[in-house]
């Protein structure tokens, strides 16, 4: 099983983690910047326990605070929105809102390795994947 988690981690793209963020808004992200930047102003003072530099703890706070409130808030017009449907008794829109919400699309990979017929990107991973358990008996 090892070998083909290598062999898939060596030919098959992957998607950024911050990509399923969908309640990730640009007022979050400039609030982790600064977050961030406040931090590295902290470490590079010495890590103070109080003063004018330990104030990136309310940056911080801030900006986890900006999180949930986010987080929060997608849940909730999520929750609203099949609300809707059900009261007004529209199945039809329900699935639609249930299957976009929930549903995790798959990703579509036209080409690994600029190969796009089936058979050659099976045997090219075949042949990955004997790499894999060669090296691992060598």
């Amino acid at each position: 099983m090892l070998a083909l988690t290598q062999a898939a981690d060596f030919n098959i793209p992957k998607v950024p983690k911050n990509a399923t963020k969908h309640y990730w808004s640009i007022t979050v992200d400039e609030l982790k910047g600064n977050s961030l930047s406040r931090y590295r102003i902290w470490v590079a003072a010495g890590e103070p326990e109080q003063g004018t530099v330990f104030d990136m703890k309310d940056a911080k706070y801030k900006y986890k605070l900006a999180v949930r409130d986010a987080v929060r808030s997608y849940e909730s017009r999520f929750s609203d929105d099949l609300f809707d449907y059900l009261l007004s008794k529209d199945m039809q829109g329900f699935w639609k809102v249930w299957a976009h919400k929930t549903c995790k699309s798959v990703i579509s990979v036209d080409s690994i390795d600029g190969e796009t017929d089936d058979l050659k990107i099976a045997n090219a991973l075949g042949i990955a994947l004997m790499y894999v358990l060669i090296g691992k008996i060598v």
